[in-house]
């Protein structure tokens, strides 16, 4: 057992509880000192008048959190050790705890008595060993020692004694003012301070106002303030939430010196928050604590300043930090009274009757009434009080509507309803009654509230008026009566066929929640209007039952009682849909309208039956430069002159006479404007009379239709022109008869005197009068020299001539022209007849008087110039090209007799080399094998190798002469070309091959690798079996030694750039590979990439294979690399359509 003394501060709700707490703790330490306040002012004053050593609280207090308790000790007692209780098992609640810094939590259960003995023991730990190692080491105290512990415990006395007083004032409820004058007052006294004030934050929070002190300048207090920003003690003091001591102000570099001290001379101080308790925010407290809460906006600052250098001690900054804890809940309390004494006015001139009743005694009897109550029932206070408020309802118990006040009582919900009650008197009242209930901070209910509203003449007029609105039933419109809360009393049948809702469904809803209403204004300023006018009309968007939203002509008339209050509403609503439909849809068509005539590139306007102007479009308006209002309500002869009038005046009166629309088209000529011609055609409107009620007329700008009609004409005319001379070139007409059409179709167009065309022949020096019309035809075909014009010539030169001018040419032409027309016509025209790079002629044109042609005519001139310089320079290729046809014709016939003698030539070489030279050939290796059969036992071994060469060299000459018969016979052998089954092929190839396949131990694959079985290909079948068996035979040859052959051979479809399929086959070796610069070499006749002491052969076999490919059409090529073997490839036709094609030289 611990015999130190120990003070421990237990807050729990249960005595129980604390009993076996304390029991418990009690075995452990037998000088146990328990304060167990059960409310908050009780814990304020404890913490306030005592020390404590630990705390024990419960986690779930009445009045409080066991956080906010421990925020509150650890406030005024920071070493104070914190163990929290708590029934509820729950991880964010624990780790809530330790985060707030709980030294221990503890789980209530059977075995938590025990568990808080060890906490409390091991929190209490480093305390008692410090007591116990304080005792020991503590010397004896002297008698200054003494002297200034009997002075501290003075002051400390002073200062409760103090604390006792103000808080005796505190509660006495004197004002506020006098309040903290007396709080300043006993600070300065009590602390020996030459200044003591009260700061009270201002409401924007910007700045502290000077309430109350003691010591400053006469005229300050309520006057001065400080800044609340942290350059302040002040403001630093609101900001750290926490009590703030200077020593000295000079030296104070946390904030500056504000004004307000520094002209007092301020050296030393101190200040703490005075909690503004009221104004915490919901839910940081369940209840008001008499703590300042660091949640909650202070009230201001409490500060002691003095002119000398002080230290100020945990016990001055405590009972400072007391005094603004009591000023601060003195002033909160003072507040509430204020607040709560204005309400209770409020309440009492109330005309409602206004109750409160107790749920928490037996039947819920009533605790408060207000006047207006007791003159509602007629009943005093007394006879209510205690009583439950049912026995107003006299015998009537069984009314409907009290069962809604049963759930609502039950469930402890809201609710309001109309019943009838009794008075005093016995006579009959109806009551709308709305009962609430109230409810404390933590959610728990608390009482009940009934406010009770006296609506008997609203009832019977009601019960009148809806009598009367019966009588409208047969009406289509939808009438109902509203009270004045909005809600239906009377829904006649045409509200039920407008809306869809019955009566019964209708009745005691809200009218505009139900049918979801779109005011075209507040709902508020529609009230205003109609309690001052009463009645108000207006239209109403509103949906019906099945969802439908109609457009409604809406009227509302105020129902007063015969007392002229306010009753209920009638509300008249007529369905107008269907009209604003159309009205829209008539709006819209309007605006279309005017949006298209003002945008429309044609004029229109509008005439009433006077012929006055009633509407212009914007083009009107653009194209004749005038206003609106130029127009508008005038007539045209007020506007335009009669040479504007004129032409379109007499058709428009026309259309009033005939009442028929009538066309005129002509030609304007407004001032300050380019002329135009137009189709104008004026509509009348009639009335049902046949009478004209206005005039339409549109004006349409046909300038651009009529300028393209003489375009379209003249481009026809030029087309038909160029088509009879495209005609005549077509036909291959001579020249002269080509040029005489383009004269004859150029003198339908133009107005010409006389028209001619002359040709030059450069090669003769001479210039030629092709053709020509009237006068002049006698000229034709009239020749001079141009030698006299060589000089001028020499410009046409070919490097020269492109560099010429039109007028240049046409400068040196002219002469030569004149001199051959024998005239000297003052208006002569001459185009160059251009036929690149040289001039060939000209067109000339003579005119009567000047040359008039315009960009158009200039135009024909120049394209049949340029089809005439076509057609002569197409004349004359043809007529080369006849010279040069007849010169090929005799070339090729000698070069085919020449051909016939040198194939007959190589027919007889041919013959020559396979007959004569094989012979020799043939005898030299029959006498070579003769000599070794029957001489052979006298030749060493040189001689038998000598004659084994001749055999061996005799030989290979044989294969290399058939090779090149061979060779030579593929390019003269006509043969035609038949499907051919490559698969065949390769079978007979194989066949052929098998000794040397054998031999040398290859392994060939065939369709193996390939996408495709080997297919059939157009071909000639012994070329392709040659072509193929010299592949096979090299890919066998060319392997080295130690490696065994191993070839591959696949088929693959390919398709040409004209989409034509082609079969391509495969051939890959492992052979000794071919770098790729001799990959084409090896495909001529005699090129060997290697000695035939390795590889044998006579260097022909590839060039076999690339003439027989091409002979059959086809292609053929290599892809290798060095030492990584070969695939050779050959190409030919897919067979498509079984027939032959012959392949000839």
């Amino acid at each position: 057992m611990i015999n130190t003394p120990v003070h421990l501060l237990l807050i729990d709700e249960d005595p129980d509880e604390r009993a076996l707490i304390i029991r418990q703790l009690q075995q452990e330490f037998s000088a146990l000192h328990v304060a167990q306040p059960t409310n908050a002012k009780d814990l304020n004053q404890v913490l306030l008048d005592g020390h404590f050593d630990m705390a024990i609280a419960d986690d779930e207090l009445p009045w409080t959190t066991g956080i906010a308790v421990f925020k509150q000790v650890k406030r005024l007692q920071p070493a104070c050790p914190f163990i929290m209780f708590t029934s509820q098992d729950s991880v964010e609640l624990a780790v809530m705890a330790m985060k707030a810094g709980i030294d221990d939590y503890i789980i209530k259960s059977p075995s938590h008595y025990k568990k808080l003995v060890t906490a409390v023991r091991s929190a209490l730990a480093p305390q008692l060993k410090s007591q116990s190692s304080r005792l020991e080491a503590t010397p004896p105290i002297t008698i200054s020692q003494n002297l200034q512990l009997i002075a501290t415990l003075q002051a400390r006395v002073t200062q409760q004694t103090t604390i006792v007083r103000f808080s005796q004032y505190a509660l006495r409820g004197i004002d506020i003012d006098s309040l903290m004058n007396c709080a300043v007052t006993l600070l300065a006294k009590t602390l020996d301070v030459d200044y003591a004030k009260v700061l009270e934050l201002l409401p924007e929070g910007k700045a502290l106002l000077l309430r109350a002190g003691v010591g400053w300048q006469v005229g300050l207090v309520g006057q001065a303030t400080v800044d609340t920003e942290t350059n302040s003690q002040a403001g630093y003091t609101l900001l750290s939430q926490e009590p703030i001591v200077v020593e000295d102000l000079r030296t104070e570099s946390r904030f500056s010196a504000p004004p307000l001290l520094e002209d007092h001379g301020v050296v030393s101080g101190m200040s703490v928050i005075i909690p503004g308790l009221s104004l915490a925010k919901p839910g940081t407290l369940k209840h008001w604590d008499t703590m300042p809460n660091p949640d909650s906006q202070p009230f201001g600052i409490l500060g002691i300043h003095s002119t000398d250098s002080r230290q100020f001690s945990q016990d001055d900054i405590n009972f400072l930090q007391a005094i603004a804890n009591i000023l601060g809940a003195a002033i909160d309390r003072c507040q509430q009274a204020e607040r709560l004494r204005i309400l209770e006015s409020a309440v009492n001139a109330s005309s409602n009757g206004i109750l409160i009743s107790d749920p928490h005694q037996p039947d819920n009897p009533i605790i408060f009434v207000n006047s207006g109550f007791e003159r509602l029932t007629g009943y005093s206070a007394s006879e209510l009080l205690g009583r439950n408020c049912r026995f107003l309802q006299g015998d009537d118990s069984n009314q409907a509507q009290l069962e809604e006040v049963r759930q609502a009582i039950a469930t402890k919900k809201d609710c309001q309803i109309t019943l009838r009650n009794y008075r005093k008197d016995g006579s009959v009242f109806w009551n709308d009654l709305y009962i609430s209930p109230v409810r404390n901070s933590q959610g728990t209910l608390t009482h009940f509230l009934g406010v009770q509203t006296d609506v008997t003449a609203q009832k019977l007029a009601l019960e009148k008026l809806r009598q009367q609105a019966q009588l409208l039933d047969l009406a289509n419109d939808a009438i109902m009566v509203l009270d004045l809360q909005g809600k239906i009393t009377y829904w006649n049948q045409g509200a039920q066929r407008l809306y869809g809702w019955s009566s019964q469904d209708a009745i005691g809803q809200n009218a505009h929640q139900l049918l979801h209403t779109i005011f075209p204004q507040a709902l508020r300023d529609i009230k205003t209007q109609l309690w001052h006018q009463e009645y108000w009309p207006g239209e109403l968007i509103q949906t019906t039952q099945d969802g439908t939203q109609i457009t409604v002509a809406s009227r509302w008339t105020l129902q007063r009682d015969h007392q002229g209050n306010p009753l209920a509403i009638l509300e008249v609503n007529h369905n107008i849909s269907a009209y604003k439909r159309t009205e829209k849809a008539l709006r819209q068509s309007e605006q279309r309208f005017r949006l298209a005539v003002n945008h429309s590139p044609d004029m229109f306007v509008i005439y009433d039956a006077q012929r006055r102007f009633v509407f212009v479009n914007t083009t009107t308006l653009d194209r004749t430069g005038k206003s609106s209002t130029d127009y508008l309500g005038h007539r045209d002869e007020e506007i335009w002159s009669p040479e504007v009038t004129e032409w379109y005046l007499p058709t428009l009166k026309r259309v009033i006479e005939t009442r028929t629309p009538q066309t005129v088209e002509a030609t304007i000529r407004l001032p300050n404007t380019n002329p135009f011609t137009t189709v104008i055609k004026y509509v009348p409107m009639l009335n049902e009379l046949g009478e004209i009620v206005q005039i339409l007329g549109f004006t349409f700008d046909i300038t651009q239709r009529k300028q393209l009609e003489i375009q379209l004409r003249q481009t026809i005319d030029r087309l038909q022109t160029l088509q009879t001379l495209d005609q005549a070139i077509l036909a291959e007409q001579p020249p002269p008869a080509i040029a005489q059409v383009a004269l004859t179709g150029l003198k339908s167009l133009l107005s010409c005197r006389h028209l001619s065309v002359v040709v030059f022949d450069w090669d003769s020096q001479q210039a030629t009068l092709l053709a020509t019309n009237g006068e002049m035809e006698n000229l034709a075909r009239t020749t001079i020299s141009l030698e006299p014009f060589t000089s001028e010539l020499a410009q046409f030169a070919d490097h020269k001539i492109h560099q010429l001018k039109q007028s240049d040419i046409v400068r040196v032409l002219r002469p030569i022209v004149q001199a051959l027309l024998s005239q000297n016509a003052a208006s002569f025209s001459i185009i160059p007849l251009r036929s690149k790079p040289e001039i060939i002629g000209t067109l000339n044109l003579e005119f009567r008087e000047k040359n008039d042609l315009d960009n158009e005519h200039k135009t024909i001139v120049q394209e049949v110039a340029n089809q005439l310089a076509i057609a002569i320079a197409q004349s004359r290729l043809q007529q080369q090209l006849k010279r040069y046809t007849t010169e090929l014709e005799e070339r090729i016939t000698e070069r085919t007799q020449e051909l016939q003698a040198i194939n007959a030539e190589l027919e007889a070489f041919s013959y020559t080399v396979s007959h004569d030279l094989r012979a020799p050939l043939r005898a030299m290796q029959g006498f070579a094998n003769a000599l070794v059969e029957d001489c052979g036992s006298q030749l060493d071994s040189i001689g038998l190798d000598y004659t084994q060469r001749i055999t061996t060299a005799a030989q290979r000459l044989d294969k290399m002469i058939q090779d090149l018969l061979e060779y030579s016979r593929l390019g003269r052998l006509d043969f035609p070309l038949k499907p051919i089954s490559l698969d065949s092929i390769m079978s007979e190839v194989l066949f052929q091959l098998q000794e040397l396949i054998k031999n040398t131990n290859t392994q060939i694959k065939v369709a193996e690798k390939g996408v495709i079985p080997l297919p059939e290909v157009l071909g000639h079948r012994a070329t392709l079996m040659q072509v193929v068996s010299n592949l096979i035979a090299n890919a066998i040859k060319f392997v080295p030694e130690t490696v065994q052959p191993q070839i591959q051979v696949w088929a693959e479809e390919r398709k040409d750039v004209n989409g034509s399929t082609w079969i391509r086959l495969w051939i890959e070796d492992n052979g000794i590979g071919i770098e790729s610069e001799y990959q084409e070499k090896i495909f001529l006749v005699f090129e060997r990439l290697h000695g035939r002491e390795h590889y044998p052969g006579s260097g022909i076999g590839l060039a076999l294979v690339r003439k027989g490919m091409e002979r059959l059409g086809g292609r053929s090529g290599v892809e290798s690399s060095l030492h990584q073997g070969s695939r050779f490839w050959i190409e030919a036709q897919k067979v498509e359509t079984c027939h032959d094609i012959s392949i000839m030289e």
